[in-house]
């Protein structure tokens, strides 16, 4: 089977101590090695996005919903 997938990731971490969030891909890296190097409890966040299919809209589905 050839399916069309469609896959990404947004991340946000931060630093309740010092009132800081990042959102750059490499969040999580820059929020462990804040917590390395100043001992402060750090936090992510991770949303992984996975689309199968197109982007366009089918205008009908006959038999989907009866």
């Amino acid at each position: 089977m050839n399916r069309q997938t469609s896959t990404s990731r947004s991340v946000t971490a931060g630093c309740a101590r010092c009132s800081i969030e990042w959102t750059t891909p490499n969040a999580q890296a820059v929020a462990a090695r804040h917590h390395d190097s100043h001992g402060h409890r750090t936090w992510v966040e991770q949303i992984l996005t996975i689309e199968y299919g197109t982007a366009q809209p089918v205008a009908e589905q006959p038999g989907l919903f009866g």
